[in-house]
């Protein structure tokens, strides 16, 4: 199986499309239902069906209504030269402490991007329209999500 992982010297484009990583770790999950239950105080989740998936990544379900909680990009290459950049570019971001080497949170906090080693991941909550459009995480819980798929991140 031919190795997909680069490294990329330029900018915003590493935040938006980065080239996918091999298959074996594209296929173990960064966070679980159960994670997501508890840490969001949910119920009924599970995995997202591959046929409703966005491209590039995986996300988690609430199984009564198919409402998309939590987005979870593939894993990209990244130093931290690339990742400094991207956040450069993505220019109205907050430092988020305390999840892997580095990370940022842009969208009003529900989106982060982390950064362990060499390796990237972005985490996005969903919105529930059942209330008004609030997102499930709060930043604090996407946070908290994030630390975990950092710890994950190889």
């Amino acid at each position: 199986m031919p190795n997909h992982e680069h490294a990329f010297a330029p900018t915003a484009v590493l935040a938006l499309s980065l080239v996918l990583t091999g298959r074996s770790e594209a296929q173990q999950p960064l966070v679980t239902p159960a994670d997501v239950e508890r840490i969001g105080g949910l119920k009924g989740m599970v995995p997202t069906p591959q046929d409703m998936e966005i491209a590039d990544s995986r996300s988690i379900m609430r199984a009564t209504d198919s409402a998309i909680v939590l987005i979870i990009g593939m894993p990209q290459a990244s130093s931290p030269a690339d990742f400094a950049a991207a956040r450069t570019a993505l220019t109205t971001n907050q430092p988020v402490s305390g999840v892997g080497d580095d990370a940022f949170s842009i969208a009003g906090g529900s989106t982060i991007l982390v950064r362990r080693g060499n390796r990237q991941v972005q985490i996005s909550t969903g919105y529930d329209v059942a209330k008004r459009g609030a997102p499930f995480f709060t930043p604090a819980q996407l946070s908290e999500l994030a630390k975990l798929v950092a710890s994950r991140l190889k």
